[in-house]
């Protein structure tokens, strides 16, 4: 094996009891999961960070306590922001909700999968955002994806191809793009 990691959501509850951890706990747990990781030859450990949310909001006193009691585990976070306009013009950041990692004949390669409703009002400025950022890091990547359910079928937007950030950057909504440009799951 060459390498082998893990990502924790970081997910906590209220603490009222087993099974419903409270932040304390999650980054004691965290910590000696990293710990147990690096034990047995685990070479990355990363927490995704997500504001506002029972989740691991900011991840680095939780990485230098892992740093300071391990020796060899990499750590770090498992979020890639990517920069897009909304409707109003303001500046929004999109943060993919999955980052996969494959292991081909060009060595490891990451893909991007979002998951996004087209018919949420934030949809099509987001699908530019994936195909803006398509555009310029896109031979980075083995995949960057967003999926959305078009009439009862997971339909997928695969931004490597020209024709579909074309399409998303022309189109007038969501919907549409994934009618026009998409291909079924």
């Amino acid at each position: 094996m060459k390498a082998f990691g893990f990502l924790s959501f970081g997910h906590y509850g209220h603490g009222r009891g087993p099974g419903d951890p409270d932040a304390a706990a999650m980054l004691r747990d965290s910590v000696e999961i990293a710990v147990g990781a690096d034990e047995i030859g685990v070479n990355g450990a990363c927490f995704r960070v997500h504001h506002f949310a029972r989740q691991s909001a900011s991840p680095m006193p939780l990485l230098a306590a892992i740093a300071a009691r391990t020796s060899a585990i990499e750590v770090g976070t498992g979020v890639i922001d990517m920069r897009y306009q909304d409707r109003h013009g303001d500046w929004r950041t999109l943060r993919p909700d999955f980052l996969f990692f494959i292991d081909s004949d060009e060595g490891v390669q990451a893909n991007i999968v979002d998951p996004h409703g087209a018919w949420l009002p934030d949809a099509l400025a987001k699908l530019r955002g994936m195909a803006r950022f398509a555009e310029v890091y896109g031979d980075r990547f083995h995949r960057i994806e967003s999926i959305s359910r078009i009439d009862g079928m997971l339909r997928i937007l695969d931004f490597t191809l020209p024709e579909v950030r074309a399409g998303v950057l022309d189109a007038i909504d969501a919907d549409n793009v994934y009618r026009d440009s998409s291909v079924e799951y």
